[in-house]
């Protein structure tokens, strides 16, 4: 899902945090610790759950840069959804029927309607 989410749609944080230790490690952040807060240490070890989650050299980096300090990982909830409209516009374009695509994102026909009455931008 992650890969199909514009990385100006992230919140600020996420968008920080991933342009300095990669997009897949703080998605991997995201995924543990979504709407909490987060204190890396100042000198990070391979021991803590932080390189446990997202591995040593996303982890040190992380130390590096915001060692000491309490970070918020926000969800991705508007995001994911605008990721998975787009994912709903695309599949309808290509002809996979209203009611097929209710049941793959477990949504009514009249939501994906809806979706589809919006505009989609790329």
């Amino acid at each position: 899902m992650y890969s199909k989410i514009r990385i100006e749609t992230l919140p600020t944080a996420i968008r920080e945090i991933g342009e300095k230790i990669g997009f897949e490690s703080a998605f991997k952040l995201v995924e543990r610790c979504a709407g909490t807060h987060v204190c890396p240490p100042r000198k990070m070890h391979e021991r803590h759950w932080i390189a446990q989650t997202i591995g040593l050299p996303a982890a040190k980096k992380l130390s590096e840069l915001w060692g000491g300090d309490r970070l918020y990982i926000p969800f991705l909830a508007a995001a994911k959804q605008e990721a998975r409209n787009k994912d709903i516009a695309f599949r309808y374009d290509n002809g996979e029927s209203v009611r097929s695509l209710a049941g793959t994102f477990k949504l009514s026909e009249r939501a994906i309607w809806r979706i589809l009455k919006k505009p989609v931008f790329n």
